[in-house]
């Protein structure tokens, strides 16, 4: 169970470190292509359906599965192959999951949800992002877990 108050969750490639964040902490991202150019497509499972111009190297999700809930900033990569973080475009084009700080809101978990909904796929998905970035890099990855209510997990 993930307690109420919201948490920060900082991943070594060992997977260690964690921190209590008491006051609420949002993701922000201020990716943007080098020519300012940022197609905005409504959800996360609407970039496949989408043909993003060839231009274009950013884009900007309202949310995940439902708008407001899970908006994020999405680039272009040469890795392949879908996960709860990279989809590819109708053109062909593979998009991963961009934001400095990884918000498990954007891998579709939801706060204070119903108790039959279960949120532990996307917090594992957000880790698995985590370790793969600091595997990648000198750095640590940083997961925000926001406040859920006891019956959501």
């Amino acid at each position: 169970m993930i307690g109420r108050r919201p948490f920060l969750l900082a991943l070594s490639t060992a997977g260690a470190g964690l921190s209590a964040a008491t006051e609420g902490l949002a993701a922000n991202s201020e990716n943007s292509a080098a020519d300012g150019r940022v197609v905005v497509v409504n959800l996360f499972e609407e970039i496949k359906k989408t043909r993003i111009p060839d231009n274009i190297r950013v884009v900007r999700t309202s949310g995940y599965s439902s708008p407001g809930l899970g908006a994020a900033t999405y680039t272009e990569t040469n890795a392949s192959g879908d996960t709860p973080y990279r989809r590819q475009s109708v053109d062909g084009r593979w998009w991963q999951y961009a934001d400095d700080v990884i918000n498990v809101t954007a891998f579709g978990a939801v706060p204070n949800a119903p108790p039959t909904f279960n949120s532990r796929a996307a917090i594992n998905a957000a880790i698995m992002l985590a370790n793969q970035r600091s595997a990648s890099s000198a750095s640590m990855a940083t997961v925000l877990i926001p406040a859920f209510s006891a019956q959501s997990e």
